[in-house]
């Protein structure tokens, strides 16, 4: 578009300024709508951002001076013995061992999931920013003591202080540390938002069963070696001394590789943005375009006056970039506003899972840009639209008052024959999603799809919504209320008269209503998918874990617990099941993508559990192969993942090599966001030094009653071991409130929507009625009421957003029904479409209640205005 030129920002000052003076609540109102769009939009692009930036911090904190760390992706780490190789390397000032867990603290005042580090305290503040507050580091006058640092933080939340005692609880059991220091707020006291806490190497070694293997080494290069040759330094000489299966790099690197799940939440995000973005900024059009063109005849004036259609042209494009402008950024605020309730839930509830918080919630170049796309594009481009539609008529027929809406003039059948195409288009590609997307191997080939298909039926949908409207129209019309049948009759017509400008007002909520019925739809789909799958696969009466985090447990307990749990009366078996976090290496030695490889003791988990096979090898011919270590079972999305199917050999790093297994069975799974290969606990140990388990599932003898065991475990262990012990009913509820929680911020980005939608429907009754003033003036001049004119007004809202609503669940099942399916493909879990009874109340509360609210306002608004000043209202 051209730049205006000096004539409209003079026609600026004396036409639009007088006109937004005059017309303050038309001019809040359309503020107002394009910032709640702009707010829909940024609220996601900040909620991905801060989840980027808080991991980034995460591990910025952690790694300290530290720009090359060593790891291994191996669940039990690597031996010592690698760190003197590391030493001897040339431009090493500092390589200091790491043992990485999740620590349970616990005291009277409650307890604290945190980060713990067992680090040596000899040589770690060399590497990392320790600032204590009091006290000192762990292990500094015994290398072996237990004792134990915290941050401020934690010890103010847990009531403790220097020399207090302080229950952790290790793969041992509960274990009473003392507290010798008190880590600020600041270096590693920021890691994880302060839940942190370090103890001497030795001490970590021993209380969590690593022997003498460590997860980590972090390297601060000398003065004068960069980062990148020193780490390729350090990988040939690891390599030359029998180390080849280690890695090397920076530290922030191998983190966000090894958190390959944080990656699914990412997808959702970006899922709903693009859906958000579209109705966000779809709203914004359609009130910048309904803005100019109910001052279409004003506009005629100041044509008739002199202005040129270039000079209206820019006049509406510079209206629209100032409206625009300050819209975007009283929406930005809003949006950020938005972003920062839904960080807190998605910490409390999915982040915590993956070991941090998203803290912060960045202003980003990204979001701004965004935001101004959504809500200074939108209105440029919506008010270029209308600037055309009005030049397409002399002003003078504009000035008798025939000008009409622009789409009523179109063709007749032309919208809906546009419409019914694009909506035709838009269930073609949801069905080739839902035929083909069990093939797909990536969330991002999901989001875009499924997008696409959502755009088109939405531009279809809206495009017939003018039309139903009309037809709508004009049937109430023939049959009018009892009560003041030709008022009725006066506002039914306008409703037909006005379809184009009113589809306009419902297209937000119809987007908005779509997205919260495809949203809605896909989490009862998926909940019912995981549910079916745990009712088939889950055969054991009672589960006990240590402190379990949903991906496993938090702390590992010995294997040998299994013992003393198949001591208790009743207890036929207790079979123990190992979730581990294993990385896949492609056919030409690059990484895969991360796996869990869940150990079972196949000669008895048959008890406890089943395999859902697709294809390959057949229970019970499955579990044999299983129990003589002949192979592994990968999961649906692990075959997508890696492309292997049965007969392919799965390759994995294992401690300090790498390993193949080759695949017997793909089988259903309800994993979330990484495959699965099930392999026997022997064939595992064999490759994995690793003597832990995360649960243990407990099959009882027959009579034994499930409540009576699961009392008596806790009587002996439930404090010594934090045990947890679900039954099966429990554990279901347990997963269903995990997917809730996973699904939790998308419907909060929901609800975001539907308010934007319906404040949309108010907006446009509000604006209309001001419009309406002196049309209405007369009505109530001529006999009709004020509040029954109120009730009109309200009721052409209502009508307006009922079909809205109605065609808003129509596109939420077009996307549904293709996301569901195609989703198997990226999720591993077979999944059926299920409608929740509980959408009919969400949609009740939408056409019931907000729309209603919203139009009755508007009602009383319309039956209290001055009927003297109304009259003059031009």
């Amino acid at each position: 578009m051209v730049i205006p030129g000096r004539s409209a920002w003079r026609l600026v000052r004396l036409y639009t300024l007088r006109q937004w003076r005059k017309r303050p609540g038309r001019t809040a109102l359309t503020l107002a709508a394009i910032a709640v769009g702009v707010a829909l939009v940024m609220a996601v692009a900040v909620l991905t951002a801060s989840i980027e930036r808080s991991y980034t911090v995460l591990l910025s904190g952690l790694a300290g001076r530290a720009s090359v760390q060593v790891t291994a992706d191996s669940p039990t780490g690597f031996a010592l013995e690698a760190l003197e190789v590391v030493e001897q390397v040339p431009g090493v000032a500092v390589a200091a061992p790491v043992v990485r867990a999740r620590a349970l603290l616990m005291a009277d005042e409650g307890e604290q999931l945190a980060i713990l580090y067992g680090i040596d305290p000899a040589v770690d503040p060399a590497v990392r920013h320790y600032t204590l507050v009091r006290g000192r580091l762990p292990g500094t006058e015994d290398p072996a003591a237990p004792e134990i640092a915290l941050t401020e933080s934690v010890a103010r939340q847990l009531g403790l202080d220097v020399g207090r005692p302080v229950d952790v609880l290790t793969a041992t059991g509960t274990r009473t540390l003392r507290v010798v220091g008190l880590l600020a707020g600041e270096g590693v006291g920021l890691a994880n938002a302060g839940a942190f806490a370090v103890m001497p190497l030795s001490a970590a070694q021993s209380l969590y069963l690593r022997g003498r293997r460590i997860d980590q080494i972090d390297v601060v290069p000398r003065a004068g070696h960069p980062a990148e040759e020193l780490a390729a330094a350090i990988a040939s000489a690891l390599e030359d001394a029998g180390w080849g299966g280690l890695l090397v790099g920076s530290p922030i690197q191998s983190g966000r590789e090894a958190n390959q799940m944080l990656q699914g939440i990412l997808d959702t995000l970006w899922l709903a943005a693009i859906i958000g973005g579209v109705t966000g900024a779809f709203m914004v059009f359609a009130n910048m375009r309904r803005n100019v063109r109910e001052r279409q005849a004003e506009l005629a004036v100041v044509r008739a006056l002199g202005a040129s259609r270039r000079q209206i042209d820019d006049l509406v494009r510079l209206e629209a970039g100032i409206l625009g402008l300050v819209a975007t950024a009283i929406g930005i605020v809003l949006g950020q506003i938005s972003a920062r309730g839904l960080a807190s839930a998605l910490s409390a509830n999915v982040l915590a899972l993956y070991g941090f918080a998203a803290t912060e919630t960045p202003l980003t170049a990204a979001g701004v840009a965004m935001s101004v796309v959504a809500g200074v594009g939108a209105s440029l481009v919506a008010a270029h639209v209308a600037a055309r539609e009005t030049q397409a008529r002399e002003p003078a027929e504009a000035l008798r008052g025939t000008l009409v809406d622009a789409g009523d003039e179109e063709v007749p059948g032309a919208p809906s024959a546009r419409g019914w195409g694009l909506l035709l288009l838009g269930a073609v590609t949801a069905g080739a999603l839902a035929w083909l997307g069990p093939q797909l191997h990536s969330h991002v080939g999901l989001v875009l799809v499924n997008g696409v298909a959502f755009v088109l039926a939405a531009g279809g949908l809206t495009s017939l919504l003018p039309v139903a409207l009309g037809a709508l129209g004009r049937r109430l019309a023939r049959r009018p209320v009892r009560a003041d049948p030709g008022l009725w009759r006066v506002g039914w017509t306008r409703l037909v008269r006005d379809r184009g400008r009113a589809g306009a007002s419902g297209a937000g909520l119809l987007l908005a209503v779509g997205f919260m019925v495809t949203m809605h739809v896909y989490s009862a789909s998926y909940k019912a998918g995981v549910l079916d799958w745990a009712s088939r696969a889950i055969r054991w009466d009672l589960l006990v874990a240590s402190s379990w985090a949903g991906i496993g447990s938090s702390v590992p307990l010995p294997e040998a617990f299994r013992y003393e749990l198949e001591s208790v009366p009743g207890v036929a078996l207790a079979g123990p099941e190992r979730f581990a976090m294993v990385r896949t290496l492609r056919a030409d030695g690059s990484r895969g993508p991360m796996m869990w490889m869940i150990a079972f003791d196949w000669r008895e988990a048959e008890a406890f559990t089943a395999l859902d096979v697709v294809e390959g090898l057949r229970p019970p011919a499955l579990y044999e192969a299983l129990r003589r270590g002949e192979g592994v079972a990968i999961s649906r999305l692990a075959a997508n993942y890696t492309g292997l199917g049965v007969g392919d050999r799965l390759r994995v790093a294992a401690a300090e090599a790498t390993v193949e297994f080759p695949v017997l069975a793909v089988v259903n799974d309800a994993s979330p966001d990484l495959g699965v290969a099930y392999v026997d606990r022997a064939l595992y140990r064999r490759h994995w030094p690793d003597d832990t388990a995360d649960s243990f599932a407990v099959v009882l003898e027959p009579g034994a009653r499930p409540g009576d065991v699961r009392r008596e475990i806790e009587a002996r262990w439930g404090s010594l071991m934090h045990l947890q012990v679900f039954e099966g009913e429990a554990f279901r509820q347990q997963m269903r409130k995990m997917v809730d929680d996973s699904l939790r911020l998308t419907m909060g980005l929901v609800w975001l929507g539907l308010w934007a939608g319906a404040f949309g429907i108010g907006n446009a009754v509000v604006l209309g009625v001001e419009e309406r003033r002196r049309e209405l003036a007369i009505l109530r001049a001529i006999g009709a009421e004020g509040r029954r004119v109120g009730r009109m007004v309200a009721a052409e809202g209502i009508v307006l957003g009922a079909v809205a609503s109605a065609l808003g669940v129509v596109l939420g099942l077009i996307g549904s029904a293709g996301l569901v399916r195609g989703a198997s493909g990226v999720t591993g879990t077979t999944m059926s479409l299920v409608v929740p009874p509980s959408l009919a109340g969400y949609l009740a509360l939408v056409v019931l209640v907000l729309v209603p609210l919203f139009c009755h306002l508007s009602g009383r608004l319309a039956a209290k205005m001055p009927l003297a000043e109304s009259l003059r209202y031009e």
